[in-house]
């Protein structure tokens, strides 16, 4: 017979076990109340933010880039070059882009890929193409000979820059995984036709040159047109292969009338502030659309999308609530910060809200709650939007500098004011993206020179000085088109 002792042990340890019970479904309880308010919160919170958006006419949805589909034989992105050139790895299907990579860097020297080098010239710092280097690094005075080994690859590569349409594979999508063997390789085929028109321009062929100015406007026009921000920043890339070449050519007064008429035609075609503005409003639908199809809504994407077996993993020990906060706070940062530096209408991608996204970001890196979770994984876009900047303000330079040379060919010398331009040599007069007034002209006396520029990132006149250091050109001094350096004011 148990003695009181252990009678009292045995009651007590029953009553702690009950009130450890207790406790804990007490907190489960709480827990489960806790996530039904989260939800119910986080789905009100999204459903506001839906009807706030629509009725600011603010929201796009995924369905509405859905565009009609695009023949084969008319897609940029199906070209037989771009297919081979997005394989990698080791396997034979890979072997045609392999042998066009060790081509290539046999070719250029690694550490003159980039454009903007003193070897390929660069306009903003009216800096021609260094061809001694390339004479004394290919050890030949025809810069043409060494190129002939890419003369399949470049016909090619005009041929599908011409095609009139792009559709490349959505995000996430198992057929996108080549996409960096593809820019990689876009970046070379640019490489090589900036090299060539160059070396044109330099044993008096205008005309091939300009044909070949017009295939990387015409690539950077086809990459433009996909909906995606990466494949915007391959057309910033493409098309600051082609103003190098531009430059030099009406620096030499190479080209006619018909030609520079083509060619500002070409430029006038990018215009990467509507179709990047056009990608970060994608790239908001896109969030949007993989959110809810994890959540269990609308079917938007394929099963086999990536991105949606990313969010299911996450989602398994994701509370649904913060879901939804999550895609409030997504949608934020695209509608009410990417999207609010866009000002269309005045052609202008505006300094002071780009820098309150630059704060969004620093916010956004320096907290942490359940909601930003996923927000931290967004690439910074403020240096996205920057570059976005500074090359359409160099087209916009580049048509009105082509304009210019339209109206010296025709008068002996360059007008007095820009207004004497249009409609004449160009249809319409960019302004300066980031104040939205004329770019700044400045004629010299006797009429055979002249300096253009856009005020640039630090929104003050600088007098058309150029900053010498890459770095410092977004803290000081303008983006110029002229044929002669300015000293500093």
């Amino acid at each position: 017979m148990p003695s009181p002792l252990d009678s009292l042990r045995t009651t007590l340890r029953a009553k702690g076990l009950r009130h450890a019970l207790i406790i804990i479904l007490v907190l489960l309880a709480a827990l489960i109340l806790y996530l039904n308010i989260e939800r119910a919160r986080g789905l009100q919170a999204w459903t506001d933010y839906q009807s706030q958006a629509k009725a600011a006419n603010r929201w796009v949805d995924y369905a509405s880039f859905a565009g009609a589909p695009v023949p084969a034989d008319q897609n940029f992105a199906a070209a037989p070059l771009l297919q081979n050139l997005a394989l990698s790895g080791n396997d034979a299907a890979a072997a045609p882009a392999r042998d066009f990579q060790k081509r290539f860097d046999d070719l250029i020297p690694a550490d003159h890929v980039p454009n903007g080098l003193g070897e390929f010239g660069h306009w903003e710092t009216s800096q021609p193409v260094d061809l001694l280097f390339w004479r004394t690094h290919w050890g030949v005075t025809d810069l043409l000979a060494p190129l002939k080994k890419f003369e399949a690859e470049l016909a090619d590569f005009a041929a599908a820059a011409r095609r009139p349409a792009t559709h490349f594979p959505p995000e996430g999508e198992p057929t996108s995984a080549s996409l960096a063997a593809l820019l990689d390789n876009l970046t070379r085929l640019t490489c090589l036709t900036e090299l060539r028109a160059l070396a044109e321009l330099a044993q008096g062929q205008p005309g091939p040159a300009a044909d070949d100015i017009t295939t990387l406007l015409r690539a950077a026009q086809r990459c433009a047109a996909a909906p995606e921000i990466n494949y915007q920043m391959l057309a910033v890339d493409i098309q600051s292969g082609a103003l190098p070449v531009l430059w030099q050519g009406l620096a030499q007064r190479a080209w006619d009338d018909a030609q520079l008429a083509a060619l500002e035609n070409e430029l006038a075609a990018l215009d990467l502030l509507a179709s990047s503005r056009r990608a970060w409003q994608y790239e908001a639908a896109f969030s949007t659309a993989a959110f809810e199809q994890t959540l269990g809504g609308p079917a938007a994407l394929p099963a086999d999308n990536t991105v949606l077996a990313g969010l299911a993993a996450i989602a398994q020990r994701f509370p649904r609530g913060w879901f939804y906060q999550t895609m409030v706070g997504f949608r934020r940062f695209y509608d009410g910060g990417i999207l609010a530096c866009y000002d269309l209408p005045r052609h202008r991608l505006d300094p002071a809200a780009v820098a309150q996204v630059t704060k969004m970001e620093e916010a956004l890196a320096a907290s942490w709650s359940p909601y930003n979770y996923l927000l931290k994984t967004l690439a910074p876009a403020h240096q996205s939007l920057m570059v976005v900047a500074k090359a359409q303000a160099g087209l916009d330079l580049a048509r009105v500098a082509c304009a210019l040379e339209r109206a010296r060919l025709a008068t002996g010398q360059y007008p007095e004011k820009l207004d004497a331009l249009a409609p004449v040599y160009i249809t319409n007069l960019p302004p300066d993206i980031i104040t939205g007034q004329p770019l700044i002209y400045q004629r010299a006396p006797a009429g055979d020179k002249f300096v253009l520029y856009s005020v640039a990132w630090n929104n003050r006149d600088d007098g058309g000085f150029v900053a010498p250091a890459l770095s410092a050109r977004w803290s000081d001094g303008d983006w110029t088109w002229s044929y002669d350096p300015l000293p500093k004011r």
